[in-house]
């Protein structure tokens, strides 16, 4: 055999770059995604950092292509890892139908329908909500699952859930996404601080404070970070955490201020004051219901979608968007 048919002969039956990436792969590239923050992919999979950051370099490895590049202190996902991430999510959602019409087609009933959350929505929104739900349609089975908005949003796109209650509002094409209600951003301080008796507080009266801030990447910190910019100043952060409630905390025990969705006076924390916001321009994130179009839940989707317009029409604690 000529030697330029063998090696041709070879190049055919070698194996392609990329042929052993796995779902694992895919998710936890995904998950990195939503945040390009290490910690924060990690604390959403249940994994380590270190478990995170080799996966995705085995990931490289597999392609044979750099996907992440480190910027400073952060790590940055490169063009060719956006493209992969994209991709994934659409191979994601793919396997999560297919056992869901797998087990249809078996005759095992009606899965759950799986629903996510942000923190500050969980403490009585989504449950009244829920509850609405269940009373119309009380054959409906519920699975609820919360955390940062970014992660609901990147586990909404992977298939790990149905629905998601969030302040982020995906635009992939096979996502529809509901407008609820629009709620302003508050200033968290110690309920025995001075500015926790005024009516209103100009952001910019506190820029010499520590703040207590949710992690780098989350769609609260992104918040903050604005509210602060209109006030003319960069806040300095003596504390970061992964959910709402430890923010809150921290903000009781004297580590900082800090600013908080509305629906967070939901929780009265006995150490926190949440005192309005004096802004010119108002920072203000809109709740919306984003679900997958999912023949095998459709009508359980159609119903949640209901349940959630009417829970919001009657409640007078929230301001629909129109």
């Amino acid at each position: 055999m000529p030697p330029r048919t063998y090696h041709r002969q070879m190049r055919q039956h070698a194996p392609r770059p990329g042929h052993d990436v796995t779902f694992h792969d895919l998710e936890v590239l995904l998950a990195f995604s939503a945040t390009e923050h290490l910690g924060a992919a990690a604390e959403q999979l249940g994994y380590s950092v270190a478990s995170v950051q080799r996966t995705i370099r085995a990931l490289e490895g597999k392609l044979g292509v750099a996907l992440i590049e480190r910027d400073g202190r952060r790590v940055r996902l490169r063009q060719p890892g956006w493209v992969l991430a994209q991709h994934a999510a659409r191979v994601l959602r793919s396997r999560s139908d297919a056992l869901d019409a797998v087990l249809a087609a078996a005759g095992l009933g009606e899965v759950p329908l799986r629903v996510g959350h942000t923190f500050s929505l969980g403490i009585s929104v989504v449950p009244r909500i829920v509850a609405r739900l269940l009373r119309a349609s009380p054959a409906i089975r519920i699975t609820l699952r919360q955390g940062p908005a970014t992660a609901m949003v990147a586990t909404l796109l992977s298939g790990g859930i149905d629905a998601a209650f969030t302040s982020i509002s995906p635009v992939e094409p096979d996502i529809r996404v509901v407008p609820l209600f629009s709620e302003e951003l508050l200033l968290a301080v110690g309920r025995d601080d001075p500015l926790a008796a005024r009516e209103r507080v100009d952001l910019a009266e506190v820029r010499e404070r520590d703040f207590v801030a949710m992690a780098d990447g989350s769609n609260s910190r992104g918040f903050l970070m604005r509210a602060c910019a209109r006030a003319g100043f960069t806040p300095r952060i003596a504390m970061e955490t992964d959910d709402l409630f430890s923010v809150q905390g921290a903000v009781g025990a004297g580590v900082g201020v800090s600013v908080l969705p509305a629906r967070m006076s939901d929780h009265d924390h006995p150490g926190v004051a949440l005192v309005p916001l004096d802004e010119a321009v108002p920072t203000h994130r809109t709740i919306c219901l984003a679900y997958r179009e999912n023949p095998a839940r459709e009508g359980a989707l159609r119903a949640l979608r209901a349940a959630a317009l009417e829970q919001v029409a009657l409640d007078p604690s929230l301001h629909q968007t129109q």
